[in-house]
C-alpha cells in the first residue's frame, strides 16, 4: 500500500516537472538575451549565424519539448555526457528503480541524469561529442537565438508536411512564432526518428553529426514509448526502435544541484522572441 502511494506521488511530481521543462523550452529563455562579448572579455565568443544555429539544432528540433529542454541543458556538460554514457554501458544489468537510485548517486548535472533514462539519446550525444559541445556552447551563449532556430526548424518541417499530430505526439501552433510538441498521451514519451537532411524540405548539413541513417525518407518515425507509471514501477530499459525509453525520474531532477536550465533562467514565464 505504501509503495503504491509513493509511486503515485512520484508520478505526480514527474508530470509537474516535465510541464515546467516544456514551458521553458517553448518560451525561449528570453530573460537572458544573446549579447556580443565586450572588449574586456578574456576570450571573445564567436556568435553563430541564424543559418548555423538552424543546422545545429536540426537533429533535435522535432523532439518533444521536455526532452529538448533536457538535451540542451545536458549539452553544456559534454564531458559528463560521455562519462554517463560509458557508465551506462558498464551497468547494463541495472534497470527500473535500481538504475534510478544508482544514477542519482552520481555527481552529474540533473539534466545528464535525466538522459540516462533515454539511453539512445545519450549515446547519440556521446557519439557526436563535437556536435554536442557546439550545441552546448550555442545554448550557453545564444539561448534566445537557439530557441528561435528550433521554432524556425519546426515551422519548416510543418510547412513541408512532415510535422503533424500523430498517435505519439501532438503538434500545436500556439502562436505564429511558437509550435508546441507534446506527447499525445501525457504519460508516454516517444523519441522521434528522422533524417534532418530531408525532413525540413531544405537539405541541412550538420557539422560533426552523424546518425540519421535510421530514416532516409522525409518522414518522422517513432520507437516504442513507455508509460510514466510503468517506468516508476521499474520496467525494462532500452533504446530507440523496438526498445523502450524512459522519462527522467523525479528524484533525480529535484536533486541537490540545480540544472543548467535552472541556473541560467528565471522561474517566470516569458514569451518566445519575435
Amino acid at each position: 500500500m505504501k509503495a503504491k502511494r509513493s509511486q503515485k506521488i512520484l508520478s505526480a511530481v514527474l508530470s509537474f516537472i516535465l510541464g515546467i521543462a516544456s514551458t521553458q523550452i517553448l518560451y525561449g529563455y528570453q530573460t537572458i538575451p544573446s549579447t556580443a562579448p565586450g572588449p574586456s572579455d578574456p576570450a571573445e565568443t564567436v556568435q553563430q549565424t541564424a543559418e548555423e544555429l538552424q543546422a545545429l539544432v536540426a537533429p533535435i528540433a522535432l523532439y518533444p519539448d521536455s526532452l529538448v529542454a533536457q538535451i540542451l541543458s545536458a549539452s553544456t556538460f559534454p564531458d559528463q555526457v560521455a562519462i554517463a554514457n560509458y557508465w551506462l554501458g558498464q551497468n547494463k544489468s541495472l534497470a527500473g528503480s535500481s538504475l534510478m537510485k544508482a544514477v542519482d548517486t552520481q555527481t552529474w548535472d540533473p539534466s545528464v541524469k535525466a538522459l540516462t533514462q533515454f539511453p539512445s539519446v545519450l549515446e547519440n550525444m556521446s557519439k557526436n561529442l563535437t556536435w554536442t559541445s557546439s550545441l552546448g556552447e550555442a545554448f550557453h551563449n545564444q539561448q534566445a537565438d537557439v530557441m528561435t532556430a528550433i521554432q524556425t526548424m519546426r515551422a519548416q518541417a510543418k510547412a513541408a508536411g512532415n510535422l503533424k499530430t500523430t498517435p505519439q505526439v501532438t503538434v500545436v501552433q500556439q502562436s505564429p512564432q511558437v509550435i508546441v510538441i507534446q506527447p499525445t498521451n501525457p504519460q508516454v514519451v516517444y523519441v522521434p526518428q528522422y533524417n534532418p537532411t530531408v525532413v525540413y524540405g531544405t537539405p541541412y548539413v550538420v557539422p560533426g553529426y552523424t546518425g540519421w541513417d535510421v530514416a532516409a525518407a522525409g518522414i518522422i518515425g517513432f520507437g516504442a514509448g513507455i508509460a510514466v507509471g510503468a517506468m516508476m514501477a521499474g520496467g525494462e530499459r532500452g533504446g530507440i526502435g523496438a526498445h523502450r525509453e524512459r522519462i527522467q525520474p523525479a528524484s533525480s531532477i529535484t536533486g541537490r544541484r540545480q540544472s543548467a536550465i535552472d541556473r541560467r533562467t528565471t522561474t517566470s514565464q516569458v514569451k518566445h522572441p519575435n
